[in-house]
């Protein structure tokens, strides 16, 4: 497989909106389920990712994240984020480390 080189696109700090556009989930080395969220700075439009441990209970960090965007949690029920999230509007911070932003996945919040 051939990878191509591209240059690196630097995102400021601070404060952004957006919209989650996909979720995807990942095992290895743990179960997360990743939100896919799309923003536009300066005529660039960007994909980033906050993620967060897949498991959910009353008061961990995903299923605070899911309600706040109104789900309801009820133990022993199941819940599917994809078709609960895809598609809303955001606020969210962004923090370089290294070359690159990240999403302080904490500051995602309905917009």
């Amino acid at each position: 497989m051939k990878i191509e080189i591209k240059e690196i696109k630097s995102v400021s700090d601070g404060s952004h909106t957006g919209k989650i556009v996909a979720v995807e989930y990942r095992t290895e080395p743990y179960q997360y389920t990743d939100y896919v969220i799309e923003f536009t700075e300066n005529d660039s439009t960007y994909k980033l990712k906050a993620g967060f441990p897949t498991n959910l209970c009353k008061g961990s960090k995903h299923a605070i994240f899911l309600e706040q965007f109104g789900m309801d949690l009820v133990v022993g029920t199941q819940v599917d984020p994809e078709s609960f999230t895809v598609g809303k509007e955001i606020t969210f911070l962004t923090m370089t480390e290294g070359n690159f932003a990240n999403i302080v996945a904490k500051s995602v919040k309905p917009k």
